[in-house]
Parts: structure tokens; C-alpha cells; sequence
């Protein structure tokens, strides 16, 4: 078990958490703790939540492509860019098991996938439009440990990728684009 739980700690899997700030902190400098508080700078994460209750997110692949801005405007912001492409690549002609599929809405090509699309911005971005496939769509903004984000929901049938774009403005800074990966079954390609 101690194998497994290291195993799982050292690929991020696994986070620990504590109510007391002085604990937490020291989970976060040990690298075991599930902050999302980053510095100031370029600094993005996408993160896929499971919006259709089943285990479909195994068949999930994810790219990720960071445009910085570097045009300045008078108020000192750059207008980035992240363009994230999702495919639910359930193989042509295979049924994942009942187990992975049960309380997913069953498509005339296989079982569709709902994601929930969380992108966490840097510190004081603001958000611009977002796009689905090339067309503006509804989304919910929030902070997350004062980190400004943003959530939407896209249904995904097999074998379909969808493009989701995400433009906004963020401070200024020299330094470059940083993206923290969520580890899922399959790597996220990411393009800075």
C-alpha cells in the first residue's frame, strides 16, 4: 500500500490537505499538497471533471496550446490565448464495459462523455470570450484560492474532438507561459 500511495504522490494523483494554514503550507513545499495559489506571471492549468458520471475520462486526450500576448496595452495587460482540443478516442466498433458507461447518455455512435472544462488563469487575468468549435458559448467564472477561473460543460460524442477557446486578458510580465498538467489515464500534449 505504501508503494502504491508514493507512486500516487509522486505523480500527483494524490494530494493531501489540511484546515491548519502552517500544515498546509509545509504539504505545499513538500510537493504533496493540492494548491492551486501560483506567483505572479503566465501561469495556467486546464483541469477535466467528469460531468457524466461514468468512467468514460479513460478515453480522454488533451492538447494544450498557450499563446502569450506580448502587445502591451495602456493599462499594462496582453491578450492571451489557450486553445484546448478534446477527444473522447473510444476505439471504432468497441463498448467499454458497463461499469464505465452506465449513467452515460447513449449516442447513435457509442457513449457520450460530458466534460467539465476548468480553466484556472493567472493572477489577475480577466476573462474575454469563449468559444466552442469556433462559436461564443455560456460559462461560469470563480475564484479558486483567488485565482480567477472559468467552467463549462461539453458533451462529447465518440471519436469527435472539440475545440475550446479561451481568450483573456492578463497582467504583463517577461517571463514565459507556464502550464501545470492534471494527470489523467493519457498525457496532455501542450504547446507553449
Amino acid at each position: 500500500m505504501a508503494e502504491a500511495l508514493g507512486q500516487g504522490l509522486s505523480e500527483d494523483r494524490v494530494v493531501v490537505w489540511s484546515a491548519d494554514r502552517k500544515v498546509e503550507r509545509q504539504l505545499v513545499d513538500a510537493g504533496v499538497g493540492g494548491s492551486l495559489a501560483v506567483g505572479d506571471g503566465h501561469n495556467v492549468q486546464f483541469v477535466a471533471l467528469n460531468g457524466s458520471g461514468s468512467k468514460l475520462d479513460a478515453f480522454l486526450q488533451r492538447s494544450l496550446k498557450y499563446e502569450v500576448g506580448r502587445c502591451v496595452d495602456e493599462d499594462g495587460e496582453v491578450k492571451s490565448t489557450l486553445t484546448v482540443d478534446l477527444t473522447s478516442d473510444i476505439p471504432l466498433g468497441q463498448r467499454p464495459p458497463e461499469y464505465m458507461i452506465s449513467l452515460a447518455k447513449k449516442g447513435p455512435t457509442g457513449p457520450i462523455n460530458v466534460v467539465l472544462a476548468q480553466m484556472h488563469l493567472p493572477n489577475g487575468a480577466e476573462i474575454d470570450e469563449v468559444k466552442v468549435d469556433g462559436k461564443s458559448v455560456g460559462y461560469a467564472t470563480f475564484d479558486e484560492q483567488g485565482r480567477p477561473s472559468v467552467v463549462l460543460s461539453v458533451t462529447l460524442p465518440p471519436r469527435e474532438t472539440k475545440e475550446l477557446t479561451f481568450d483573456f486578458w492578463e497582467p504583463a510580465s517577461e517571463g514565459p507561459g507556464e502550464v501545470a498538467i492534471q494527470p489523467l489515464g493519457s498525457e496532455q500534449d501542450t504547446e507553449v
